[in-house]
This record gives C-alpha cells, structure tokens and sequence, in this order.
C-alpha cells in the first residue's frame, strides 16, 4: 500500500510494531521522499501526524485484530485525525463466513536439502465472535507457531463503527478481484472518505 501511495504521489507512513518490518519497508522504498515509517502501534495515537496523510490503509485483516469495538472505533478516529481533508483510509477485512475450520498446508523447497513448510488453521467460535488463527512453521528441526485471535464483525457493525468514526464509504469490493460485496465473498475491501 505505501508503494501505491507513492505512486500516487502521496505522503504516506508506515506503524508496524516489528522493527524487522519497519527495517524491510525502509530497504525497498529508501529512495522514496514522501515515505516514512513509524515503529508502534497503529491504534494508538501520534500527535505529529494530524493532517499529514493522503492515504491511512489498515491492510490485511489488522483491523480484525481489534477485538474490541471501542478500540476499533479509536483507531478509525486516529486514522480519521491523520487524514488531509479528502483523504482516504483503505480497511480490508477477512468477512463473517459461516462457522468453518480451514487447514492450508504448503511446502517451499529453501536451498540445499531444506525446505519451509506452513500449516495455517482458521478456527471461528460465532458464541465469542472470535476466529483464530493459527500458523506454524517449520524449517528443518525448528517449528515456531504463532496464534492470533480476530473479531468476527458482521457488515453492518463495520458501516457502523466506519460512520460513529467521521467516514463514508466510496467504493468496497468483495475478495481481490474488485467485484462488488456479495455473500460469497471472503475479504471486504473499502475505500473510506473523511467526511
């Protein structure tokens, strides 16, 4: 997203809380003047950034990370406080499917006799609203897995908590081939306006 933003001409920051991240988006976008990077929390708020931004994304299904409405609804003012008048925020969220386990494993051959291999496992519990999801993976001898929980938020809490938080919606798409929401779809995808 931050080298869309480039392209577009536009300033734009990167919060990750991952100094490896931050360290990685510094690396390929080093020659670009219009970005800038920020080591922290993305719900959390920055003071120096109010009206500096073209463009806020809460990209890959971060926004689920929030567990909690009122943290997802200040997070959306802080984006909303980063925003030029007539900025946008991009939000991607995996949507509220029917109660299913999925399992996806894959192997990528490394050099030498080595390989990495990932297990990913979606688990949802529609009585908390939680999915979790869980990825290992292994390299030799060595297996690390990591567990996040994400909210399950139904499509109108979301238009919702996009409004109490001073946005308007002006595109949305469902799944990555930009064809419109349909109940099929399993990432949502919107363009939010500061109104």
């Amino acid at each position: 997203m931050l080298e869309f933003a480039d392209r577009l001409g536009l300033p734009a920051i990167g919060i990750d809380e991952s100094a490896e991240m931050i360290e990685m988006g510094q690396t390929r976008l080093r020659d670009r003047t219009n970005i800038s990077f920020i080591k922290g929390r993305f719900q959390d708020r920055y003071e120096d950034l109010i009206d500096q931004a073209g463009v806020v994304t809460i990209a890959a299904n971060t926004y689920a990370l929030l567990l909690d409405r009122e943290e997802r609804i200040r997070t959306l003012k802080n984006a909303h406080c980063y925003l030029r008048k007539n900025g946008r925020l991009f939000v991607h969220v995996r949507t509220d499917s029917p109660s299913r386990e999925y399992e996806r494993r894959s192997l990528i051959p490394l050099d030498g006799n080595q390989s990495l291999a990932f297990h990913i496992r979606w688990s949802e519990d529609f009585n908390t609203n939680i999915r979790t999801f869980d990825f290992t993976m292994e390299v030799g001898n060595r297996r690390e897995t990591y567990s996040y929980p994400t909210a399950i938020i139904p499509f109108s809490s979301l238009m919702s908590e996009f409004e109490e938080a001073g946005f308007s919606v002006s595109q949305s798409y469902g799944d990555f081939d930009l064809r419109p929401i349909h109940p099929d779809s399993v990432h949502w995808f919107f363009e939010l306006r500061k109104s």
